[in-house]
């Protein structure tokens, strides 16, 4: 089988076949709206990892491509996934999302708008967009009724093209959602609700279409919404767009991207694995005579219950429930036809190969960790370290695009009047904000207890060196000037107190007189 980007190399300009370009461009860049619906498609299947291969066939055979059949036996690209939704942000809100700001009247319209959206579920769904497909894109919105205001998490295969400014922010964008509607005839009729969003025009366009993405606006005919921009009280395109891990190419790279070659063979290791435990998996026997006639000649193989000359004659195998016998004459053997093959060896070279796909995917290093429960907070910490980083990241990105995204909703609430006093608009940066550091993974009491006892036995060392106890607390603890500043006060104020409760615990003298006993 040709790996899936050597395939989508020998379609320099591929054309439309049966709807849909046959090429699988895995690369990073998205050279039209084609590429990238196919590669999402791609990972999602992937992801859920039933009938994988047949669905990449499907592909394959448009073109008549020879595809060897595999089964998706070692495809890790599930759990790879799922290890953001259970890290990025976990838990439930607030404490998932901590708001840093400032301004302190913008925590609860913030809070309303996670009402407003279910972003306590929502979230979760962004978090696997981002892993899966490498792309996040969020739009704030308002209801109908103009009586609220939300984020809607857009599925990446429907936004079509956007531009963005040198900001990263999205000036252009244009937005395919297929929807169907039911007639009263009760027939059904699809088509494409696709939207534009135009800044440099200022306007918004909607159109309900029976083409497809690909088709140019101006070959939709008549918009069934044009508005300015202006009319909703923007100036913004209201939709943000975050990457798992910036390449700088115009779409994000996905969690999978570097592994899928590496994944794919692995696969094709297990299918071959199982085909060779599986091929001879039914049991032959031989059924022989080893006895020989008066004149020395080997008699035939002797006959079963229930079986006539004339059958036993015709056969030379004979079935008795699930197993199969070859009759052979006397003084005959048969030879195993089984290779006889080192299925351990085999497994070992799988289990290697996999050891391998984890350098690309350092978070399955996580699930082989639950294996042993003996690591410590620190071992745990040292062997996810490139699983973090690749967090770290993708955490940094997600939730500057939702900080966007807040700014775009509190701006449209604040001007339909949802919110009371936000302390100014995102002109003046009253809507600034950010969120609280959190770990990664949470450190357990065991892990406290040790690094605190770490701490204080590199603090009295520092301190029986000559060290000032505040140089040492803002070095091992991090503290800062201020911090030190109120710490050497207090405990000035402190060794004060001491002093004066030793004064009056002393006892009084007898004027001239020898002291008390």
């Amino acid at each position: 089988m040709p790996s899936l980007t050597s395939y989508a190399s020998r379609y320099v300009n591929p054309q439309p076949l049966y709807g849909m370009r046959p090429s699988l461009m895995l690369t990073t860049t998205h050279r039209d709206t084609t590429e990238a619906t196919d590669l999402y498609r791609i990972l999602r299947a992937y992801y859920y990892n039933n009938n994988l291969y047949d669905a990449l066939a499907d592909y394959l055979r448009r073109s008549e491509t020879w595809k060897e059949a595999l089964k998706p036996f070692r495809n890790p690209a599930f759990r790879t996934v799922e290890f953001y939704p259970a890290s990025l942000w976990p838990g439930a809100l607030p404490d998932a999302l901590p708001i840093k700001s400032e301004n302190a009247a913008l925590e609860e319209p913030i809070q309303q708008i996670w009402k407003w959206s279910n972003w306590s579920a929502h979230k979760q769904v962004v978090a696997r967009d981002l892993a899966l497909y490498g792309d996040m894109f969020l739009k704030a919105a308002a209801t109908d009724n103009q009586q609220r205001v939300y984020l809607q998490r857009i599925e990446p295969e429907y936004v079509t093209d956007f531009d963005t400014d040198e900001r990263g922010f999205i000036q252009w964008c244009r937005i395919d959602v297929p929807l169907s509607r039911r007639h009263r005839d009760g027939m059904q009729e699809w088509y494409w609700h696709t939207e534009v969003w135009d800044t440099p025009n200022n306007l918004y366009r909607v159109w309900e279409q029976q083409h497809n993405p690909t088709t140019p606006t101006e070959q939709l005919g008549t918009p069934k919404v044009t508005q300015t921009i202006a009319s909703f009280g923007i100036d913004f395109v209201p939709i943000v767009h975050a990457k798992f891990a910036d390449m700088g190419e115009k779409r994000g790279m996905s969690s999978l991207m570097p592994a899928l070659d590496k994944i794919d063979e692995a696969n094709r290791q297990a299918t071959r694995l199982s085909q060779m435990l599986f091929r001879h998996n039914a049991v032959t026997w031989a059924l022989k005579a080893n006895s020989m006639d008066a004149s020395g000649r080997p008699l035939p193989a002797p006959r079963l219950p229930g079986e006539d000359e004339q059958g036993a004659q015709e056969s030379t195998t004979v079935t008795l429930g699930d197993d199969r016998m070859l009759k052979l004459p006397g003084m005959s053997d048969i030879v195993p036809l089984v290779p006889q093959i080192d299925y351990g060896s085999a497994l070992a070279t799988l289990q290697d190969h996999m050891r391998e796909v984890e350098q690309d995917l350092p978070e399955l290093v996580a699930y082989r960790m639950m294996q042993n429960t003996d690591l410590s907070g620190r071992a745990v910490r040292l062997m996810l370290g490139p699983a973090i980083k690749r967090l770290e990241e993708a955490r940094g990105n997600a939730e500057a695009a939702l900080v966007r995204a807040h700014q775009m909703a509190l701006t449209i609430g604040g001007n339909l009047g949802l919110f009371g006093n936000l302390g100014g608009d995102f002109d003046s940066g009253a809507f600034e904000h950010g969120f609280e550091e959190r770990d990664i993974l949470p450190t357990d009491d065991l892990e406290s207890a040790q690094t605190a006892q770490a701490n204080a036995t590199a603090l009295s060392a520092m301190v029986a060196a000559g060290v000032p106890v505040e140089i040492g607390m803002m070095e091992i603890y991090g503290w800062t000037e201020e911090q030190a500043a109120t710490f050497t006060q207090q405990r000035t104020e402190a060794i004060k107190r001491e002093q004066a409760l030793v004064q009056d615990d002393q006892p009084e003298e007898d004027a001239g007189g020898p002291p008390r006993q």
